[in-house]
């Protein structure tokens, strides 16, 4: 078991050393949200995405409204469906 748990801690230090990486050598984007309509930092991958999140797709779809397809992290945040499951992330 702790061999499998350091396993486990050497994935996740190997994951955040790569997105650190990609984030430092990655530009900076723009993104506009659909929800807000404000444009914000932000970048969409084809697996990731950081600064909003992509709700057309991957399991954020009961969030979105009819025609959204990015909502920035602060629209989200504050989305009463995002907080019951999973809480307020800022107070």
């Amino acid at each position: 078991m702790a061999t499998e748990a350091k396993m486990v801690e050497a994935a996740a230090c190997e994951a955040d050393d790569l997105l650190v990486r990609f984030q430092s050598a990655a530009p900076n984007f723009m993104i506009t949200c659909d929800r807000c309509r404000k444009e914000k930092n932000g970048w969409t991958g084809p697996v990731m995405s950081a600064g909003c999140y992509v709700v057309d797709k991957g399991g954020w779809e009961e969030h979105a409204r009819e025609g959204e397809k990015i909502i920035c992290d602060e629209c989200m945040w504050n989305d009463p469906k995002y907080i019951a499951i999973y809480g307020k992330q800022y107070e």
